[in-house]
């Protein structure tokens, strides 16, 4: 029985690895070259895009080029025409393709994005049948005490992960972590 519970510890805390590697991956640093918003404005030109890509602190900047180059693919439909998608005009802009670059971080941003609930997801639909697995070493006296057992596993594996897992890491309590724990240190 203990082994079971061990186990049921051990997914936990791989659960809240998982998502806290994730969340870790998806942050703005000095080092980020390309910001991705939450809302981009209507009408978004190559010098606006361009104007605010040359910010040096990208916490300063609006993602104007994600705004920009996620527009023209949305017009133009061709992964290939933004790509070549020519900033030369501009001075200073030489001849680096910014909607190329610009699409990895973003193909990157959404895989992030997607990337905590998909461990999320995977955790909850393999944790049942790890139990149920493990559920023929607790020796239940019926297959409806088993069946009991494994379900009150399953429940509070389940609620920790898609509850409390998620309100740890999204939670702020104000506390400042100057080594970027992030538990306990989220955004809201």
């Amino acid at each position: 029985m203990a082994f079971v519970y061990f186990i049921s510890l051990l997914i936990i805390i791989s659960s809240m690895l998982g998502i806290l590697y994730f969340k870790s991956l998806a942050k703005i640093s000095s080092n980020t070259k390309y910001v991705i918003p939450t809302f981009c404005p209507p009408k978004v030109t190559l010098l606006q895009a361009f104007n605010d890509h040359e910010i040096a602190n990208p916490l300063n900047r609006r993602g104007l080029m994600n705004c920009y180059c996620l527009n023209q693919m949305k017009v133009q439909k061709d992964p290939k025409k933004v790509f070549a998608i020519s900033f030369d005009s501009i001075k200073g802009a030489g001849k680096t393709q910014y909607c190329k670059e610009w699409f990895y971080v973003y193909a990157y941003d959404m895989a992030l994005k997607f990337g905590a609930p998909m461990v999320i997801i995977a955790i909850n639909v393999i944790v049942p049948i790890v139990f149920h697995l493990l559920s023929e070493f607790e020796h239940a006296t019926t297959k409806t005490e088993e069946t009991e057992r494994t379900f009150k596993k399953v429940a509070i594996l389940s609620y920790f992960n898609i509850a409390i897992v998620i309100l740890m890491i999204n939670m702020n309590v104000g506390l400042d972590f100057s080594d970027g724990f992030p538990i306990l240190n989220g955004d809201y």
